[in-house]
Order: C-alpha cells, then sequence, then structure tokens
C-alpha cells in the first residue's frame, strides 16, 4: 500500500459513481461536485466573515467546523469541502447529551455549527466566544468518543491516515466487487465515515446515505429492524456495516420472516463480541458476515476477515500497512496509519502517544484490549484490559470471556461478570425475550457455560434482572458495551451484599 492517498480533490474528480439519499434524491458525481463547490463558497464567505470579526495577529489559527445532523448526502460535500478548505471537522453524533456536545464544541473551539434534520437548510449558525487553536499538524477531522465515561475524548486524524485505511479496505475487499454501499450507522460514527463513505467513494460504488428514521433508527439504540431490511432490499445494497447488536437483530428477523437479501455481499460487523450462535444462524442464512476490529485512534479499522481469509469466531488479519504486536500482559498494540494524538494534547503542544522505539518514525498505540494472534495472523479479543478482575487467588479474569460464554447460550441477552479480590465470582444476568418466561432455564444455562470455563472463571453466584441495560439510561456505550460502573451503582443493593443464589454443581 504504497500507493498515496488522493486528495479530495482527485477523488472528486475521479468519482464516477452515484450518491442516493432516498428514492427522490438521487445525484450523480456531476451533482455531487457541483454541491462541493456550493458549501466551498458558503464556509469560504462564512470564515471571511468570522476572520474579519476575530482578527488574529501573527498565528494562522486551526478552523473547525462542527456538523450535527441527519444522514443525507450533502455531508459527502461538506467533508470533502472541509478538506479543500483546510478546515477541521467535528462531527457530532446525534446521540450525545447536550453536555457531552457542548463538551465537544468547547474542547474543538469550532466557530461554526452546522445542524438541522436532513440539511433543509445552508445557515452555518456562528458559536460565540470561539477561540480557536494554533496547531503544528494538520488535523481534518476530530472524532469524540463517548467510551465507558460520560466525558468524550477527541482523536485527531488527519486526511492521510483516513483515506490510507480506506484504501486498504478497498483493497481487501476488491475481489467482491462492491458497487452500492447503504450507510446504516449515522455518518457522525468514524467506522461509517471510513468504511462507509471513503471506501465506496475510493471504489466509484453507487453510495446510500437515507435518513436514519428510514432505517428504522428510533433512538441511538432503538432500530426497527424491519426497516433497515427494507431499506436493504429496496436499495439492492451490496455492503452494509452493523453493529453486534444490529446484527443479531436482522438474523432474528429474517429466521422468522423467511425474507432473503440476495444482493449482500458483504456485511462488516465491528464494535464489539459477536455471540457465536448469531454466526451460526448468519451462515445458514447464508448472509456474509465478515468480523472486523477497530479503534478510532487508529483511524478505526485494524483487522477485518474477508473473503480469502476468514476465521469463525475472530475479528480477521491485519489490513496491509498494520503491525500488531501481543506485549507480556497480554495487551494488542497497533503500528501504522495511528491518530495524531488527542485534541486536547495537540492543542496543549504535546501528544499521549508512546514510541517504543526511540527510531522509530511510527509509533506504536496501545489498544487497551487483551488479545491473541494465532500463528496464521488472526487476532481474537478477550477483553478490555480495564475490566480484568484479580480474584482473591490472585488470579487474572477477563470478564468478557465468562460473559461470552453466558450470552452465547442463547438464553441471556446480557452478561456482567464482577468479583474483584472475591473468592468466587459473581454475575448480573439478563434472560433474552425468548426467555424471560423460562425461568427453570436460566440456572442449566449457567451451569452449560461454567463447564467451559475453568474453575476460577466459573460464576458461583448470579442476579437476574429482569430488565435490559440500554443506552438510554446510560448504561451502555453507543456500540452497545457495557458501562460496568454505571450498571453496578444501579444495582448496588445487590452486587454490595453476598449474592444469595449460589449455583449448585459448578
Amino acid at each position: 500500500m504504497n500507493t498515496p492517498p488522493p486528495t479530495a480533490k482527485e477523488l472528486l474528480a475521479k468519482y464516477q459513481g452515484q450518491l442516493l439519499g432516498s428514492a427522490k434524491l438521487q445525484w450523480t458525481a456531476t451533482v455531487l461536485r457541483l454541491y462541493t463547490q456550493d458549501w466551498q463558497a458558503r464556509l469560504q464567505t462564512f470564515i471571511q466573515d468570522w476572520k474579519n470579526e476575530n482578527p488574529f495577529e501573527n498565528q494562522q489559527p486551526a478552523i473547525c467546523i462542527a456538523v450535527q445532523t441527519d444522514n443525507h448526502p450533502e455531508l459527502v460535500a461538506i467533508d470533502l469541502a472541509c478538506h479543500m478548505l483546510g478546515l477541521t471537522l467535528l462531527p457530532l453524533p446525534s446521540f450525545f447529551t447536550h453536555a457531552q456536545t457542548q463538551h465537544a464544541l468547547l474542547s474543538s473551539q469550532a466557530i461554526g455549527l452546522i445542524c438541522g434534520q436532513g440539511l433543509h437548510t445552508k445557515h452555518i449558525q456562528t458559536i460565540p466566544k470561539a477561540q480557536p487553536h494554533c496547531l503544528k499538524k494538520p488535523v481534518h477531522k476530530i472524532t469524540f468518543t463517548s467510551g465507558t465515561t460520560g466525558q468524550p475524548k477527541g482523536v485527531a486524524l488527519t486526511w492521510a491516515q483516513q483515506l490510507s485505511v480506506a484504501q486498504q479496505l478497498r483493497a481487501a475487499l476488491s475481489k467482491l466487487n462492491i458497487e452500492r454501499h447503504l450507510c446504516a450507522l449515522p455518518w457522525s460514527i468514524l467506522l461509517e465515515n471510513i468504511a462507509g463513505v471513503y471506501t465506496p467513494l475510493l471504489q466509484g460504488a453507487d453510495l446510500i446515505l437515507p435518513s436514519l428514521n428510514e432505517l428504522g433508527w428510533q433512538a441511538s439504540n432503538i432500530l426497527q429492524v424491519s426497516c433497515l431490511v427494507q431499506a436493504l432490499a429496496t436499495y439492492e445494497a451490496q455492503s452494509v456495516v452493523l453493529m453486534p447488536g444490529m446484527l443479531v437483530q436482522l438474523v432474528d428477523h429474517l429466521q422468522k420472516t423467511g425474507e432473503t437479501l440476495p444482493s449482500l455481499k458483504c456485511i462488516a460487523v465491528g464494535g464489539g463480541h459477536v455471540p457465536t450462535h448469531t454466526l451460526n444462524q448468519a451462515q445458514k442464512l447464508q448472509l456474509p458476515v465478515f468480523q472486523g476490529y477497530g479503534l478510532s485512534e487508529c483511524a478505526s479499522v485494524v483487522c477485518l476477515n474477508t473473503p480469502e481469509a476468514n476465521c469463525f469466531g475472530s475479528v480477521g488479519k491485519a489490513l496491509p500497512g498494520r503491525t500488531l504486536r501481543v506485549d507480556q500482559h497480554g495487551e494488542l498494540w497497533v503500528k501504522g496509519q495511528n491518530y495524531q494524538g488527542y485534541w486536547s494534547d495537540l492543542c496543549a503542544g504535546s501528544t499521549s502517544i508512546e514510541n517504543l522505539s526511540s527510531s522509530s518514525t511510527n509509533p506504536w498505540t496501545a489498544t487497551g484490549d487483551i488479545a491473541t494472534i494465532n500463528q496464521e495472523g488472526f487476532v481474537h479479543i478477550l477483553g478490555r484490559k480495564k475490566n480484568i478482575l484479580i480474584t482473591a487467588m490472585g488470579r487474572n479474569v477477563c470478564p468478557e470471556w465468562p460473559e461470552q460464554q453466558l450470552t452465547e447460550t442463547g438464553v441471556f441477552s446480557q452478561a456482567l461478570v464482577y468479583g474483584e479480590g472475591q473468592d468466587q465470582l459473581s454475575a448480573l444476568l439478563v434472560p433474552s425475550s425468548s426467555h424471560i418466561d423460562q425461568p427453570n432455564t436460566w440456572q442449566q444455562a449457567v451451569n452449560q457455560a461454567n463447564t467451559q470455563l475453568p474453575d476460577y472463571a466459573q460464576i458461583a453466584h448470579v442476579h437476574w434482572i429482569l430488565s435490559p441495560w440500554t443506552q438510554a439510561e446510560g448504561l451502555l456505550t453507543p456500540n452497545g458495551r457495557l458501562r460496568r460502573k454505571m450498571i453496578l451503582e444501579k444495582h448496588h443493593a445487590l452486587t454490595d451484599v453476598q449474592p444469595t443464589m449460589p449455583i449448585h454443581g459448578t
């Protein structure tokens, strides 16, 4: 992958596909170029007016423009126009709370905000009292990740870093000859930016960006999957990116209805663990599921299974241009196309990237994930380093390990394992909707999971939780990961006392 990534101007000049926002909203490549030029002019005028009122002396500020709106083809034009003008773009997820949005705007010191539903207005709202930073390194995009805490962190990425990853994805999936991609995730999510916008643009594929409402999104974590299925069928999409929970819903829906999606060539899944029983069901439905793995600090995708190299249950091999290693503690490190730093660090004149070698010009990034890499190069993610439990007997346990065994029984939709410093591990378990009225199966499922675990990782005590944890309650991250501290605090009365329901026979 030695080919330099194209500039936005070059990418736009070569693109010959179409952009669709709905059955009635279809743009040719020529229309996209016209809209991009229009946004260039509008942004230039806005910035010049702002500079006239906010003069800077002897320094060139890094101008940031924020966007918070529904999916729409015009977002692609705004993105390309920002790069052409050397602006920093801040996509703001609609699922951010008001406090998170204000934190991102304040941290970035964005001078303007483009918002509204479907970009019905082209007005750019001026953000008062913004004081843009002066940076030594060019930054094209700031992506704020909510992670497992309430305060999002801004990851700074260059255009070249993002497009290099898109080039790697294009090469990895080239034999599929994908011609139509449907953006099923919010455009503000970096994964959809990279895999769902830049990669199709490089491929010359048609890019479908319907409104989130058309896709069935009723909230950031509530999806009416029948709408997604209808959109995939109507637009004859050949590729789509899904979160694990979305795949679970899709598989369940297709099993119940008997519907098929014959146009699909690639369902890329990332953002968390996919239950083995879901993968098995997807295979039976002949769904082309390819698991991947990535993080914002590495410009999204790091690993991906492909048609030529697909290891069931793994997150695939490293993309070309990436180098992986696992340290003595089991933590996965990535080298190649990593971030510029966190925005706050860059603004302070430093970065938080650690150089493992003083002679290296391409630093490594610690992922925070515990992983293994087999002899063929396939990566298996075991859990988060910060979540590791140390039992009273000094055993280290990634809670995601027993949690995976529990959810893969199909009886539980959610599981949280805890027991730091305890002799035995405990779990909070949410029965799946299909087993909520079958309490006689719950204990059997825990026993079944325990047979797949060594004694120190087995679940000795459980509490049944009958209401699923949701993002709306602040108990899940946007990609469906557990906010462990918040969940344990919610169930404080249970978890702070010795559980009273021992599971026998383990």
